[in-house]
């Protein structure tokens, strides 16, 4: 059975992950899927199964449109944000 992140590592997860998607956007309000897809595949670990990455992009592409904009990826860090904050609780 795994350890249960820190609360410091998920701060820092989710600070890495917005610092990706502004490097992959260079300057630009989106990431194309390929981006995203590499961006969470660096985050969640290369031994983590593709088809679960594409249901985490799908789940974040709230448009459909194949590409993530700033506000639809701040749904996975407010989702960090938000198992920081329970975990503080505890």
């Amino acid at each position: 059975m795994s350890k249960e992140p820190e609360c410091g590592e998920i701060l820092m997860a989710a600070l890495l992950i917005n610092k990706g998607f502004c490097m992959a956007a260079k300057g630009g309000d989106t990431i194309s899927k390929n981006e995203a897809v590499k961006l969470l595949r660096d985050q969640m670990g290369p031994e983590t199964k593709k088809e679960d990455i594409e249901k985490v992009f799908a789940t974040l592409d709230s448009d459909g449109s194949g590409t993530l904009d700033f506000q639809e990826f701040l749904a996975l860090t407010g989702s960090l944000a938000m198992m920081f904050n329970q975990m503080m609780k505890q």
